[in-house]
């Protein structure tokens, strides 16, 4: 796995995802180096593996999801 980032200082970070490649195994491993850099905002560019789609497709729809919930909640009326 490779990230960029360009911000004030400009990096580039190489990570081994050790096996299995499971959607599961690549979304812990991107998340944990998301945190470790508190990269907030991406982009991601994948080959067109299954396992890659699953990872970040899914986690798109989450949220999206948390989104929608969150504006939901500014339609409920406080008494």
């Amino acid at each position: 796995m490779y990230v960029t980032c360009s911000s004030s200082t400009p990096f580039f970070v190489y990570k081994e995802v050790p096996l299995p490649h499971t959607s599961d195994n690549i979304k812990l491993h991107f998340e944990d180096l998301l945190d470790c850099y508190e990269i907030h905002c991406f982009k991601i560019i994948t080959d067109d593996a299954a396992n890659m789609k699953c990872v970040f497709l899914m986690s798109h729809e989450i949220a999206t999801q948390e989104i929608d919930d969150d504006d939901e909640d500014d339609d409920i009326e406080k008494i």
